[in-house]
Parts: structure tokens; C-alpha cells; sequence
């Protein structure tokens, strides 16, 4: 107030009483000054700004546009129209007025900041992300600006190219929004480590923690930590308690853990919510393994629903017209993430190496990170081109598929775990079946047809199936690649006892549930020193649960036997053979262990079943004359296992068995020309 009263001194005393928020006596200063010194047009930016601050946006707009008349290549003046429009809803002449800022001076950059305000409300995301990325590299301090550029290209699929964006600008993620998607970008690019490191940061800082717990234990289980993901899982159920993914997910680890404490309770919870589709129910999760095959079907249907309405908008973006290709050759693509030391990825090789290159030109896409095995580089050198989408986004993975042409696009994951249902939405080949890594529906709208047998999916599952059913002649499983023994071993150099009948039982851990595991310890009782013997990873939890359990049912817990983890197949193999009888998991057959058993001639029991997943011990026991082997329900089952237990002669014409009808399931020469046949009904 002790300024002399010229109008530069007053308009600085106007500038500092607004910036406190006084903005009557700001008005009141700019009212002192002439008529003349108001419409200079730097007192008319600032009575602009001024009268936008108080909400008058007709006023604010019209003294802007009076500095237009005098300076009509003002940014600061198209800036603040762009503020009065957007103030009052008129997204287009906001748009308008902001690209003429940042048109007139491209580091102007709250412009490039409320155009991307603009995109967002007008739903350009791809504009809003190249608005967001020039307005950061004019202030690349603004961490809520951060946290808007990762959200909007997790929202569009983008996720390699956030990858490669939060490469050294990682300590500028300081919102809990921002270090949530920043870990969802990692998530998916499987960069588990820096997710991690993301999602401590943010529940540090207290906000959004549900989600924040939640993608933790979703990481944690991809790691096969589930006592860390139950853990977090808890955390997330604290607060949310009937949050339907944290419930799912939660039994799901407690599943792999064989952990029944409360599995009825946690049962009937999910399966109240599947009623009311607020909870999935895959064939690999708790609650889908209680499904009938009509349930699981129905349930397909709702999931590729969804993920289609997901990916519907970048469908669109697109929009992929595959037409395939006028070669000699059909282009084949196989997709999956397990193109690596997994059950997929060692019964897919015998496959790939017997199919005919004169008739398929054969690519291979994976989605899961690189991997330093023999699997892996023998997956790459069997296929004609392997290309490796695991850092990329579904956007950038989908256009690749598309651009190479393909006939047919085979998924060999289905709505498994790091599934790729939304690249199969988007469409890229003008064919798409699924085989082999998930044995049930994908309902209606990702793939033409799934490739089975008669046997796993026999007429009755026609009416049920939304996709068309193409049933190969035999049976559907591959064989995998057999390349011989290790050297025989003993059973003392495997852990087992030299005598006494020895149950092999070679399964993921959640397979095995309460009513199998009570009849495997009434088996065990029933046949003197037999003993079970088991097979999974992570173990420690589990295996010390199942010994429990053992001796609440009546059986030593040393009659319950943990195979190691071995390195090598031929060792695998080898040690299989010293086994009397594989005991299949009634509500969800063994697939590739079973396959393994065979090879090594080890007979399998299997119960008749009601849907694909647990249809196929069946289809191998019957390819080779085996139906014997497929009892009725779990007594027969029970009965069966004990008679074979107590009377082991009875195996020698089992396993001779095994060897006469070898050609029917373990050859891989003869089930590629059968997988041949399945692809030209596809096509």
C-alpha cells in the first residue's frame, strides 16, 4: 500500500493479492486504473485470469478475446478461452482454443496439459498420450501428471512402450495412482521385480490400497509365492471384505497350498458370487474345478464377454482384416506364454518337429519372457519363424500376429494364468482355435473351434460349447518329444523305500483336494507299507499340510513322500519308472504328467469324468486298450487301487499293454499327421 499508484505497481499489487486468494481486493486495484491502462494487453490478460479465478467465465472469455484484437498470436490468450470452455462444458471450442496455444508456442505447457484434459473427456486416448508426454518434457516434475500418462496407456494397451518410458524416470513416480500403474505396466510385461518395487512405494504412501495389495499378490502368485500372496490377499479383504477377486484369489493360493481349513466356507462364498457373475471360475481355480461342464461353458461365455466389451474400443482402433495368404504353404501360428520350461512347451515340441513344412509354415509367438533353457532354444530352431512378444503390449503383440499373414491361430493357453484372450479379441487371423494348455470352453467370440477328441469332448459337449468342436481321430494329446532314459535308478536313490507298492500321484498341488487325499490315505491304510508319492513346486507349505492331514486320517506322515525337483527330463522319466501305479486326480486329470507316466510304462487309474479337463486319463487309457483302468466313481476307484495295491502281479499285463498300443498315443510322428487332419477341418 506504500507503492506509488502507477499502474505498473498497482496491476503487481493485484498479481500478489490474487495469489492469496484475495481476489476482491484484486478486482478493487485493477479498478483504480485508467481506462486506457485496463486495456493494455497485459492488464487485460491478468482482469482475464482474474475473472476466470472468480468464476465469471463469460466475462473471462470476452477480456481474453479483447487481447486478441490487439496481439492476435497470444498463446496465453487462447489458453484462457480454452479454460473459460472448458470451465462451462464446451469440450469443442476448448480443444479448439488450446491447440491454437500450443500451435503458437509448443512449450507453452499447460496447454499440452489441458488438452489432454480435453482428450480425456473426449476419449482420444492416443492423443491424450502425446498431449501428456510433450507437456512432461516441459515439466517432467508433475508425478499426478505421471501417474495420467501410465493410467492412459494401460487403458490402451500400451504397455512396452510404458516399459520403455519409465526407464530412468522411475523416481518420478511418487502418487499412489502413478506407482499403481506403473506396477500393472511392469505386471504385464512381466518386469516383476520393479513392480514390486513400484507397489511397496505406493502402499507406503497409504492410498489406494486395495488395488495396490491386490496386484501385489497377484505377483506374488506368478512368482509362486502364495503364503506372501495370501498375505496380501488378507491385507486387501481388511478392507474390502467382500471385494470378489481378493476372496477367489485368496482360496485359489490356499488351494495350491492344500490348505482346507475352510474351503467350504470359501466355497460356498464364491460359488454365491458366481451366481451373481461377480466372480470368474476357470477350470484351473477353485471354484471352477466344482463346476459341471454345462456351468463351465456358461461361465466361458460371460469371460470372453468381457474381455471382448475390454478390448472392444482398441478393436476398433485397429481394425484388423485378416484375409491369410495364397501361398503353397499354410501359415500356422501357435500362441502362448509357456513357450518355455513348461508342460506346454515339452509336449508342443514332438508336435512342431512331425508336422509337414510342406504343407504349414509354422510361427511360434510367446508372451512370457525370455528364457535361457534347451525347451526354449528348441522351440525356437523347430518352427520356421519364432517371434518373442513378451515385453510388448496387446496392442503392439496383435498388430505382429496380423502382420504375418496367418491362415490359422492356434491358442495354447486359453483363460490360464498370463492367458492372451485379448489379443485372440482383437482378431488378427482370420482363423482361431485353442488346444492343448486349457481343457474347457472359451466361449463364444475369441475362437472359431477347439481341437479335442471324441472322447474328452463327445457329442453331448456340442450343445454346450459355443465355439465349434473339431475332434481329432485317437487321442488329442501330444506326446511330446521322448528322448530315452536317464540311467535307471533305484528307489532308494529317489527317496522311496525298497519295498511296499509305491502310488505315484504327480500333481499340481490344488488338483489334489480333501475327498481325493482322504480316499488316497483309506488306500494307503488298506495296502500295508505302500506309500503316496507326490510331485509339485512351491512345496513346503503344502507337502507339510498333506502330512498332517495324513495323520489325522490315520497314516505316518513318512508314508507320504516328496519327489525332488530334477533338472532334466530323462531323469524325470526314469525315476517314474520305479513306481507301481499312477493315481489320476479325479476332478482334474493329470495332462502331461499322465503322458509321462506312460512313457515310462507306468500304468495310470483314472475316474470316468463329467467335462474335458478331467475326460482325459480316460481317452489315453482307452487309445490304448486300457479301459480297465477308468472306474466308474471314487469306490471303484478306491477298490480298483487296493486290489492292484495288494496283488501287484496284476500290473505286468497293464504295462505290456502299454507297449502294444504305444504307437496309438506315444508316437509323435503318428499323432502330428492326426493333428494334421484336426487343422484342415479347421481351416
Amino acid at each position: 500500500d506504500n507503492f506509488p499508484s502507477n499502474p505498473d505497481n498497482i496491476s503487481k499489487q493485484a498479481l500478489l493479492a490474487q495469489a492469496k486468494g484475495e481476489f476482491k481486493r484484486a478486482e478493487g486495484l485493477f479498478d483504480q486504473l485508467s481506462v486506457t491502462d485496463k486495456e493494455s494487453p497485459r492488464i487485460l490478460l491478468q482482469r482475464a485470469d482474474l475473472s476466470r479465478r472468480l468464476g465469471r467465465f463469460s466475462k473471462s472469455e470476452s477480456l481474453f478475446r479483447r487481447v486478441l484484437k490487439q496481439k492476435p498470436d497470444s498463446p496465453k490468450a487462447f489458453w484462457g478461452i480454452g479454460k473459460c470452455n472448458l470451465a462451462r462444458g464446451k469440450v469443442t471450442e476448448a480443444r479448439e482454443a488450446f491447440q491454437t496455444c500450443v500451435l503458437l508456442d509448443p512449450e507453452f505447457s499447460n496447454g499440452w496439459k489441458n488438452l489432454a484434459e480435453v482428450f480425456l473427456q473426449t476419449g482420444e486416448g492416443e492423443l491424450r498420450v502425446n498431449a501428456l508426454r510433450r507437456y512432461l518434457a516441459l515439466d517432467p516434475a508433475d508425478s499426478n501428471a505421471w501417474g495420467d500418462l501410465l493410467e492412459e496407456f494401460w487403458k490402451l494397451g500400451g504397455s512396452e512402450e510404458a516399459n520403455a518410458l519409465l526407464q530412468g524416470n522411475e523416481e518420478r513416480i511418487r502418487t499412489a495412482k502413478g506407482c499403481l500403474f506403473a506396477a500393472r505396466v511392469c505386471y504385464q510385461v512381466r518386469n516383476l521385480n520393479l513392480a514390486t518395487d513400484f507397489l511397496n512405494r505406493g502402499i507406503a504412501l497409504g492410498e489406494d490400497l486395495v488395488e495396490l495389495f491386490l496386484l501385489r499378490g497377484n505377483v506374488m502368485v506368478l512368482e509362486k509365492r502364495f503364503s506372501e500372496a495370501v498375505s496380501n490377499y488378507r491385507e486387501v479383504l481388511a478392507l474390502d471384505p467382500d471385494l470378489p477377486e481378493a476372496l477367489s484369489n485368496l482360496a485359489n493360493c490356499k488351494a495350491f497350498q492344500c490348505d482346507w481349513s475352510s474351503r467350504e466356507e470359501e466355497l460356498g462364498k464364491l460359488l454365491a458370487l458366481q451366481e451373481k457373475d461377480k466372480v470368474g471360475g476357470g477350470v484351473f481355480e477353485l471354484i471352477g474345478l466344482s463346476f459341471s461342464e454345462a456351468e463351465e461353458c456358461a461361465r466361458a461365455k460371460e469371460l470372453s464377454l468381457q474381455v471382448l466389451d475390454r478390448t472392444n474400443k482398441l478393436g476398433k482402433a485397429l481394425n484388423f482384416n485378416p484375409r491369410g495368404q495364397t501361398g503353397k504353404r499354410q501359415r500356422i501360428g501357435f500362441l502362448s506364454s509357456d513357450f518355455r520350461n513348461h508342460a506346454v512347451g515339452h509336449q508342443m515340441i514332438g508336435l512342431l518337429e512331425n508336422l509337414d513344412r510342406e504343407k504349414f509354415e509354422v510361427f511360434l509367438y510367446a508372451t512370457s519372457p525370455h528364457e535361457d533353457t534347451p525347451i526354449r532354444g528348441q522351440l525356437v530352431e523347430v518352427c520356421d519363424s519364432f517371434r518373442d512378444l513378451s515385453a510388448c503390449g496387446v496392442r503392439a503383440k496383435a498388430t505382429a500376429i496380423f502382420e504375418d499373414g496367418l491362415d490359422l491361430l492356434v491358442d495354447l493357453g486359453g483363460f490360464s494364468q498370463a492367458n492372451n484372450a485379448e489379443i485372440l479379441a482383437l482378431r488378427p487371423a482370420p482363423r482361431q482355435a485353442h488346444y492343448l494348455g486349457y481343457a474347457s470352453s472359451m466361449g463364444k467370440g475369441l475362437v472359431d473351434c477347439v481341437i479335442g477328441d471324441k472322447l474328452v469332448l463327445p457329442s453331448s459337449a456340442s450343445r454346450k460349447y459355443a465355439e465349434k468342436i473339431v475332434r481329432m481321430e485317437g487321442c488329442f494329446f501330444p506326446p511330446g518329444a521322448f528322448t530315452g532314459f536317464a540311467k535307471r535308478c533305484k528307489r532308494k536313490e529317489v527317496g522311496l523305500p525298497t519295498k511296499g507298492f509305491v502310488y505315484c500321484a504327480f500333481h499340481a498341488s490344488y488338483k489334489i483336494g480333501p475327498e481325493v487325499f482322504r480316499s488316497w490315505m483309506r488306500i494307503l491304510k488298506a495296502v500295508p507299507e505302500s506309500v503316496l508319492w507326490l510331485k509339485f513346486k512351491p512345496a513346503e507349505e503344502a507337502i507339510k499340510n498333506l502330512r498332517a492331514e495324513a495323520l489325522r486320517q490315520g497314516v505316518s506322515s513318512k508314508r507320504i513322500i516328496l519327489a525332488d525337483d530334477l533338472p532334466g527330463r530323462p531323469e524325470h522319466l526314469s525315476r517314474m519308472t520305479v513306481a507301481d501305479l499312477y493315481l489320476d486326480c479325479p476332478l482334474y486329470n493329470g495332462h502331461a504328467s499322465a503322458m509321462d507316466a506312460l512313457h515310462a510304462k507306468l500304468p495310470i487309474l483314472t475316474v470316468k469324468g463329467n467335462r474335458f479337463c478331467n475326460r482325459v486319463g480316460e481317452s489315453l487309457l482307452e487309445n490304448l486298450d486300457l479301459a480297465e483302468l477308468v472306474t466308474k466313481d471314487i469306490a471303484h476307484y478306491e477298490t480298483k487301487a487296493i486290489e492292484l495295491g495288494l496283488k501287484p502281479s496284476l500290473l505286468l499285463p497293464l504295462r505290456r499293454k502299454i507297449s502294444e498300443n504305444a504307437e496309438q498315443v506315444l508316437c509323435p510322428q503318428n499323432h502330428a499327421r492326426r493333428f494334421e487332419g484336426a487343422l484342415e477341418n479347421t481351416l
